[in-house]
């Protein structure tokens, strides 16, 4: 066996010497990983290179001018943030790209391509700056990411919470309307954050969520301090209107139906003589006599006037409007894609009939020319769809005069006090609400930029909004109707300066303290009768040339200023029902306003005499 096996051992071991050589040994092995790799190549080489695979130099200067431009941009974005304007976040995402565009530019100028860092990079950037998460159970081993941490998980539910209130009606409709599509590319980021692949606009989109955020909370922010702020009025109003003490007006003496001023006779209206228009005193013949027209007889007035009005509302709705009188437009259906939010309110949206016979009138603002522009509502009883407030009116935003008698405590409603005007702040001229037992003025009034006339007669305000509201509306306010409610103190008018007409009558004021006589150049008409008033005060005189007609009966006052008599306009002046001391002044008052102004007149001359 060993003479068989020794040629097999002399022919493998030229193999095995073979083999040897082509494998180093392991010492070799070792010394060759502790080599270096070989050196790179030259730059000139690798300059080369670049230089074939670079930009042209067209492209270059091309890619120069887009950055340029960009950084200028950002410039000009830096200088509003240095001013102190408000940046959205798209603005911002800007301002932070101007290091990664200053890179791009600096290897453009080079000849070398940027390549910008990825999405990723960025999102664990902020996960490393984020506190550690608490460790599991003993036992439990990491989770393993499925992809970028989620930062904002809480801050996005924050800002995907329903608005504090209505937005277009506290702020304005395209607030409403961005509002609503930042919350809705909010909800589409959340989505992507549950993918656990997105590419790479997706992730940009990613990107974009907290500047997202930010605006959304800058609107809510908005919308949360108006509401707060008109909140806190309408509180302050009902807390005023709970604390005062209930009115009891001093009892009026039983007086004769008439007095004669020339003899002192006095009687019923049978004894006196003469026909109708033409009464006499049938003691002395004198027809200067003085009415005292009872209680009991204004009443009935009243009731007759209201039967009057309760005619004329029958005989409206009587009237039948053709419907056949419509044009082809107007019969023309709205097309199928316009969306109901993007424009006026629809009529189905609307509870009161009146508003919804206003909504179709202009088929939703397609037909200008048939477009109502007034609404009236008078349902003072309690009912449905009366008993609550359409808020649908306050986004009529082409609506010019509005008219409201509702039920009891309906505009007293936070419907009406906290989102009044609306729409409305920049169309409305004339606004009436009188006779509906009001006890606070809208917080809102402020907001209406054109408004002319207001009326707020036969309510039961106590407490008027504050002086900032009113000159908010000083250069436009016409004429204003306070009368038959329960104010004690007018000084928050002292802003009006345009008024031509003021009627204060029937309230509880005791002084004219708070108008702004010296700037009421073009007041015609005053009244505030029925108060507890007692003097005219001295600016009435000296600045009110345009007045023509003052009313001052019932009221407590004892002398009339006697520049009264320098207003070359004054036609009309009643202190009829006042304690005057001097008869001569009640005397020459009840022959006519031109015998008081030359009366007073000649007092002003003989004091001036004395002086």
């Amino acid at each position: 066996p060993a003479q068989q096996a020794a040629p097999k051992q002399e022919a493998a071991a030229p193999k095995a010497k073979a083999k040897a050589k082509a494998e180093p040994a392991p010492e070799v092995k070792a010394k060759a990983k502790a080599e270096p790799a070989p050196a790179p190549a030259p730059p000139a080489a690798a300059a080369e290179e670049g230089a074939s695979s670079g930009l042209s130099p067209a492209e270059q200067e091309k890619r120069i001018k887009n950055i340029k431009k960009k950084l200028q941009q950002i410039e000009k974005l830096r200088e509003r943030e240095a001013k102190g304007d408000d940046l959205d976040w798209e603005a911002k995402d800007k301002i932070a790209s101007e290091v990664e565009l200053r890179k791009e530019m600096a290897c453009v100028e080079r000849g070398e391509e940027y390549t910008p860092p990825p999405v990723e990079v960025v999102v664990k950037a902020k996960a490393k700056a984020a506190p550690a998460a608490p460790a599991g159970p003993a036992g439990d081993g990491p989770e393993e990411p499925a992809g970028p941490l989620d930062l904002h998980t809480q801050a996005r539910a924050d800002a995907l919470a329903p608005p504090p209130g209505d937005i277009g009606l506290l702020i304005d409709d395209e607030t409403e309307k961005r509002f609503k599509n930042l919350q809705k590319k909010l909800r589409d980021i959340a989505k992507l954050w549950e993918q656990s692949k997105r590419d790479r606009l997706q992730e940009q989109k990613l990107m974009q969520e907290p500047g997202l955020i930010d605006e959304i909370n800058v609107i809510r922010d908005k919308a949360e301090k108006l509401l707060l702020d008109r909140r806190a009025k309408f509180s302050a109003a009902t807390a005023a209107k709970k604390a005062e003490p209930a009115f009891k007006p001093a009892p009026r003496p039983n007086l004769p139906a008439w007095q004669c001023n020339e003899c002192g006779a006095s009687g019923d209206m049978g004894d006196l003589i003469g026909g109708e228009g033409a009464m006499a005193c049938f003691k002395c013949g004198g027809s200067a006599l003085t009415h005292n027209i009872a209680k009991a007889a204004e009443e009935d007035d009243d009731g007759e006037d209201d039967g009057g009005d309760a005619d004329q509302m029958a005989s409206k709705k009587e009237k039948v409007e053709c419907k056949d009188l419509k044009t082809a437009r107007q019969k023309k259906a709205a097309p199928a894609t316009k969306k109901e939010d993007s424009g006026p309110p629809t009529p189905a949206s609307a509870t009161w009939p009146e508003l919804k016979e206003v909504l179709e009138s202009g088929d939703r603002g397609v037909d200008q020319g048939r477009q109502k522009k007034a609404i009236e509502v008078s349902h003072a009883k309690d009912g449905a769809p009366y008993s609550e407030f359409d808020s649908v009116l306050l986004k009529c935003s082409f609506l010019t005069r509005i008219e409201l008698k509702l039920p009891l405590g309906v505009l007293d409603s936070e419907a009406f006090q906290l989102y009044f005007p609306g729409a409305l702040s920049d169309s409305l001229l004339e606004l009436i609400l009188k006779q509906n037992q009001m006890t606070m003025v809208p917080p809102g009034l402020q907001q209406l930029q054109r408004i002319r006339s207001i009326d707020l007669s036969h309510n039961a305000i106590s407490v008027l909004p504050d002086a900032d509201t009113w000159e908010s509306i000083s250069t436009s306010l016409e004429l204003l109707d306070l009368s038959f409610n329960k104010l004690t103190a007018i000084s928050p008018l002292a802003p009006l300066k345009k008024l031509s007409q003021l009627k204060l009558d029937a309230n509880q004021l005791t002084s004219l303290e708070g108008i702004s006589w010296n700037a009421l150049a073009q007041l015609s008409s005053f009244s505030a009768a029925g108060n507890q008033i007692t003097e005219i005060p001295e600016g009435v005189g000296d600045h009110a040339v345009a007045l023509e007609w003052m009313e001052m009966s019932e009221n407590k006052m004892t002398t009339i200023p006697t520049n009264i008599g320098e207003l070359k306009k004054l036609k009309i002046l009643n202190i009829t029902g006042n304690p005057i001391k001097d008869q001569k002044i009640v005397k020459a008052a009840e022959k006519g306003c031109k015998d008081l102004k030359t009366y007073l007149s000649k007092i002003g001359g003989e004091k001036g005499k004395r002086r």
